[in-house]
């Protein structure tokens, strides 16, 4: 499977020390989209959300976030650094490859890493039924995991709210189902905010249909953002 500008709008635009992209191809034929939304980020509306949340929740406002559900987040002068290090090292504890050999080829820790969606969703795939191969993969990603503990994104301040999306599909390309993968990765301004790569639920009968199908996941996702 190749989305290669998915991949590399991720990989050039919005991730902090991220590795090359995986997935490499001449083809440059993805679906731009653009949207405009307006939204503020001035510090009294935020002020009078909290105090709203106040009147209606038990709450209390504890300053910046740092951690929350395994995402470390980092502030600095630039903006966010999102990573997930210590729940990267806990799996490979409970694995035991923490001291494994790290390997240059990405997989896994999707929250943070757009890069290896695909990947995981399709090791995904063999959950319940494991073989030989699929374990290997699993290791695979893992040593992985090791040599990129620091990896995550950086989301940058900025005033351009216009929302980008691009998607993209290949044909056919699982061997075992014969069904197409479906990927997009939504922008608002510079920063990636939404991102996936999903095999389609059934078989597309024409390059059109599944075109069509990959442009619908993509509008369901953009009407929630």
């Amino acid at each position: 499977m190749s989305l290669p500008s998915i991949s590399n709008l991720a990989t050039e635009n919005v991730s902090a020390m991220q590795p090359p992209p995986i997935l490499n191809s001449s083809n440059q034929n993805s679906h731009p989209m653009k949207t405009h939304g307006k939204a503020g980020s001035h510090k009294t509306l935020i002020d009078n959300f909290i105090e709203k949340l106040q009147q209606e929740f038990s709450m209390k406002d504890i300053g910046n976030l740092n951690y929350f559900l395994r995402l470390e987040v980092t502030h600095s002068k630039t903006g966010i650094f999102l990573s997930q290090m210590k729940y990267a090292r806990d799996v490979l504890l409970r694995a035991d490859l923490l001291d494994s050999k790290p390997i240059a080829t990405p997989m896994y820790l999707t929250i943070t890493r757009p890069n290896i969606t695909h990947a995981v969703n399709s090791m995904s795939q063999f959950m319940h039924a494991p073989r030989d191969q699929h374990f290997q993969a699993v290791k695979r990603i893992l040593r992985y995991v090791k040599g990129t503990l620091h990896f995550g994104l950086h989301i940058n301040p900025s005033n351009n709210l216009d929302i980008s999306v691009y998607f993209d599909t290949d044909r056919a390309g699982c061997l075992d189902t014969s069904r197409s993968t479906s990927s997009y990765a939504i922008f608002i301004g510079n920063n990636l905010v939404s991102w996936t790569s999903k095999k389609q639920f059934t078989v597309s009968r024409s390059s059109a249909e599944l075109e069509y199908r990959a442009l619908a996941l993509t509008a369901a996702e953009v009407n929630g953002c």
